[in-house]
């Protein structure tokens, strides 16, 4: 059952997100459609799919209730004008190619100046392990964290993970290709405001 506090919480994490989606979508509405716009605006149309708020594990299997699953996102734009954005599940830690790891897809949103489309391809199948209340709040930070982090470019790739704190959250976001130092930590307060960034030493 959740307390008042909570349900505010819920309120206010899914409130900027609303935010931050109607602020890309008026200042990207013309066909200048930018790389970034498009994958931040991704990963809020991503909510409801639980790409972003399924529990990690140890390696015996043992959930870990504080810390989510690494999400890979790549975005580039189509010939028409509009950007793919694919969000991946890493399969292991393992490099299988330089800086690579391998992946299952498990979502693909297709996102115009105007409109956007979605394809579920490989979503997660155990609902035990799908924590629903922070999908909201995670979405919004990591919008928030990658608004300041990324650049734009013509194809974007970058690894987003999550750690939940007792006053905020943790966003850690890894350029890809992987490589020493190609990360960057955000401490987030339950404001949803970047408190600290660690640079990849």
């Amino acid at each position: 059952m959740y307390s008042a506090r909570d349900y505010l919480r819920i309120f206010r994490m899914a409130l900027v997100t609303l935010l931050f989606a109607s602020r890309v979508v008026a200042s990207d509405s013309s066909s200048n459609l930018t790389v970034k716009a498009a994958l931040i605006r991704a990963v809020g149309l991503s909510q409801g799919h639980n790409i972003f708020n399924i529990y990690d594990a140890q390696k015996d299997g043992t959930l870990l209730r504080d810390r989510f699953r690494d999400i890979e996102i790549r975005a580039e734009r189509n010939s028409d004008g509009s950007v793919s954005v694919a969000f991946s599940r890493p399969l292991s830690h393992v490099m299988v190619s330089v800086g690579r790891k391998p992946t299952i897809k498990m979502l693909e949103v297709i996102v115009a100046p105007s409109s956007s489309t979605s394809k579920e391809l490989n979503l997660p199948s155990d609902k035990e392990e799908v924590s629903k209340r922070d999908e909201d709040r995670l979405c919004a930070a990591i919008a928030i964290v990658l608004e300041q982090d990324l650049k734009e470019n013509p194809v974007i790739e970058v690894a987003v993970g999550t750690m939940m704190r007792d006053n905020g959250l943790t966003v850690f976001i890894e350029r890809i290709p992987y490589m020493p130092g190609g990360h960057t930590t955000y401490i987030i307060s339950e404001k949803n405001e970047i408190e600290e960034v660690w640079p990849g030493a």
